[in-house]
């Protein structure tokens, strides 16, 4: 019984690697048209995710300057250490 499921178990981790290797050499031909919209949507996406990125940084400056200001005022100007 245990030999029967071990020869199973290794018959479908076999058939299965094998459709990896079997595929493994085609590529997807692609027309003009669809590589065009490919790299339209590829730039877009990109666009989009560099807008993002400048968002959160003007974000994160504006909390810096917050703290910052909010430090200056909890001081007076002073500067103070903290020992620690």
């Amino acid at each position: 019984m245990k030999t029967m499921l071990k020869l199973m178990a290794a018959t479908v981790i076999m058939s299965s690697l094998s459709g990896c290797i079997g595929y493994g050499y085609q590529q997807a031909v692609l027309t003009p048209e669809q590589r065009e919209q490919m790299a339209y949507d590829s730039q877009r996406v990109q666009d989009t995710e560099r807008t993002e990125r400048a968002e959160r940084r003007a974000e994160r400056h504006e909390e810096r300057m917050s703290q910052a200001e909010a430090y200056r005022r909890a001081t007076n100007g002073q500067n103070v250490y903290i020992l620690h």
